[in-house]
């Protein structure tokens, strides 16, 4: 069996080079960095919020991936609904959290950052109320989605003992 590191010291300075970037570097770069995994999220992303769209009833629109611009677009004027935001943060995550290497899950000096987009250690509370607000669990797709994320942010980051854990906690059951 091959050693990973020769030693302690080139291992740590494994784990030093893995930290070296900074959120705002990794984020701003990841898009031009990787564009095959950009396009790949970007549709794998849209096609589960189309799913999801005509699932809930919404049929789809030219702004958005399913949610009737005329409905919200007084509240929401740049064609950007938080309904259509929560599916791609739960679709989007989960997905990253799926493929589970470097490029998808990567450690930053602040954390871990998922897709080259976001900090899935601070969705939780988001997700929950904006699941509930605009009822998405009657999507069965968006339901198996949340389910899924839910149980995974719980055994990542359920010991945070934050408001993003401690609203997941009385979802689990479900």
């Amino acid at each position: 069996m091959k050693k990973k590191h020769a030693s302690p010291k080139l291992k740590q300075r494994a784990y030093m080079e893995s930290k070296k970037w900074d959120a705002a570097e990794w984020i701003e770069n990841w898009d031009s960095r990787y564009p095959a995994h950009t396009a790949e999220r970007r549709e794998y992303v849209r096609n589960i919020a189309s799913k999801v769209a005509e699932e809930i009833g919404y049929t789809p629109t030219f702004e958005t991936f399913g949610w009737p611009r005329e409905k919200y677009a007084a509240t929401f004027p740049l064609g950007h609904h938080p309904a259509e935001e929560t599916v791609g943060y739960v679709a989007g995550t989960l997905y990253a959290f799926r493929k589970d290497t470097p490029v998808w899950v990567h450690n930053v000096s602040e954390g871990i950052i998922v897709a080259g987009s976001h900090f899935p250690d601070v969705l939780g509370y988001q997700i929950v109320s904006e699941t509930h607000r605009y009822n998405l669990e009657i999507s069965p797709t968006y339901s198996v989605f949340y389910r899924d994320l839910l149980g995974l942010h719980n055994q990542r980051f359920g010991n945070n003992r934050d408001r993003h854990s401690v609203a997941i906690k009385p979802e689990l059951p479900g």
